[in-house]
């Protein structure tokens, strides 16, 4: 089981669980963890950029935003902008608790 489940009740939309690798909410540990299992791959998959490996598509797919300027989490009160939602979840964190 990944250890990825960041518990949020930001939005109280009954979706506490977060992945932190692709910033689905789930209702439940249990779908996460469903969704994990099927996120999870045997084989290394390479960054075609820079040649990086990773263990699953969804590590990939937050790899990836390191190669883009683009920053699609946005703090939906200050406007601070963040490539990886991680990141916007440790700024509400230290910044507006």
């Amino acid at each position: 089981m990944l250890m990825n489940a960041y518990r949020c009740n930001v939005h109280g939309d009954g979706k506490n669980y977060l992945c932190l690798y692709c910033g689905k909410e789930f209702a439940t540990k249990v779908d996460l963890d469903a969704h994990s299992a099927r996120e999870q791959s045997t084989r290394e998959i390479e960054c075609e950029i820079c040649n990086h490996k990773a263990t699953t598509r969804a590590h990939l797919r937050e790899h990836l935003k390191t190669h883009s300027e683009k920053k699609t989490h946005v703090h939906h009160v200050c406007k601070a902008a963040y490539k990886h939602i991680s990141s916007l979840y440790r700024h509400y964190g230290q910044k507006h608790k």
